[in-house]
């Protein structure tokens, strides 16, 4: 050093983009094999600080731990460059499909279908697990999985579900025709997800906000466990009516739409991530094949960059359904696809039946005040 200066020491050098560990694990990730919106969300919270824009790191590279740069390509209206995949909504079961159901609904009976889950036995059903599953061994094991889930909570929770699904409360809860639980009644007041409307086969359409959804807010008053099962019931309501309007019906159906508007995500929301993940990793377990083509609206432009990264290492059939709308674009998209009438007017369309969510934070202490 020369004389009359300071040494300062360096800088370390800034974490790479993307750093390679967090690639690995997304890698290992069985959130995104499922279509489970939640699971998407939870990632895209989690990698949102190891993605943020930094000057490259001069320090060398090996092969294995080659950096992946986060660059911001422009999306198109499509949600990228997501490969192309067939959309088996709306069409009956191949050859190959009948066969595996026919192998799946063998070797699942044969442990015997209790009368409370007997719904969930019938070839429409075990054909969502054989969708969901690229061997019948896989398709086996998330269902058993499935059943003995259903079966642990309905002794956890003292109910008794309709044919083994919650769709029934769900339904009677909201129409008043039964009394709800003061936990679903809050939860339907601050929880801005909700079924709505119909699309063009007939069954409803599901919005979440997530930029004005206080998830740990709703925990921390009634409970994850009520915080779950109130997403269980939405979810089992759904799939009751794809039972219903399946029946007779040469064509099969299994997904819905599903719109998540990303409008007010901010910092506070990167919090939320471990209940987006935990709630999941039930539904990817319980309601397979549940989402039919999600659109992401109102995101922002930095959800461009986070989606090419994250195309690759989800499974085509689910990267296929998602689409990406930033802000600054149109919803033409959801438009071509529910046409005016079933989009919300807070959207743009029509649909008259859905406010648009206030947004603000669960007070500590609200449920008690109830």
């Amino acid at each position: 050093k020369r004389e009359g200066l300071v040494s300062l020491p360096r800088k370390p050098p800034p974490a790479p983009l993307c750093a390679p560990v967090a690639m690995e694990r997304l890698q290992d990730q069985p959130l995104i094999a499922g279509g489970a919106t939640a699971g998407l969300v939870a990632l895209v919270f989690a990698l949102r600080p190891c993605c943020r824009r930094s000057r490259p790191s001069s320090l060398p590279t090996t092969a294995a731990q080659k950096v992946v740069p986060c660059a911001e390509p422009e999306p198109d209206d499509a949600g990228g460059d997501a490969p192309a995949a067939e959309d088996l909504s709306g069409k009956g079961a191949s050859g190959a499909e009948q066969a595996a159901v026919a192998e799946l609904s063998r070797q699942v009976r044969r442990t015997g279908a209790s009368k409370a889950d007997a719904r969930w036995y019938e070839d429409a059903e075990l054909l969502r697990f054989v969708r969901a599953r690229p061997s019948i061994v896989e398709a086996e094991a998330l269902f058993y999985e499935a059943m003995a889930w259903r079966e642990g909570r309905r002794q956890l929770w003292g109910a008794n579900p309709t044919e083994g699904s919650y769709g029934a409360d769900y339904d009677a809860f909201l129409a008043g025709t039964k009394p709800a639980p003061d936990w679903f009644a809050f939860l339907s007041k601050h929880l801005p997800q909700t079924l709505y409307g119909s699309d063009r086969f007939g069954l409803p359409i599901m919005y979440s906000h997530v930029g004005r959804t206080d998830l740990l807010g709703c925990e921390r008053e009634v409970g994850f466990e009520n915080l779950q099962r109130f997403g269980i019931m939405m979810n089992d309501s759904f799939l009751d009516k794809v039972r219903l309007r399946n029946k007779g019906q040469s064509d099969v159906v299994h997904g819905g739409v599903v719109i998540v508007d990303f409008e007010g995500v901010g910092v506070r929301h990167l919090r939320e991530a471990g209940v987006f993940n935990r709630l999941a990793v039930v539904a990817k377990i319980l309601h397979p094949e549940r989402q039919r083509k999600c659109f992401i609206i109102n995101a922002p432009s930095s959800f461009a960059a986070l989606w090419r990264l994250l195309q690759p290492f989800i499974d085509p059939r689910t990267a296929a359904r998602i689409h990406i709308i930033r802000a600054s674009q149109s919803n033409v998209l959801v438009f071509d696809e529910l046409g005016a009438e079933n989009v919300p007017t807070f959207l743009g369309g029509s649909f008259e039946g859905l406010r648009q969510p206030e947004g603000s934070l669960v007070s500590v202490g609200a449920f008690k005040e109830v």
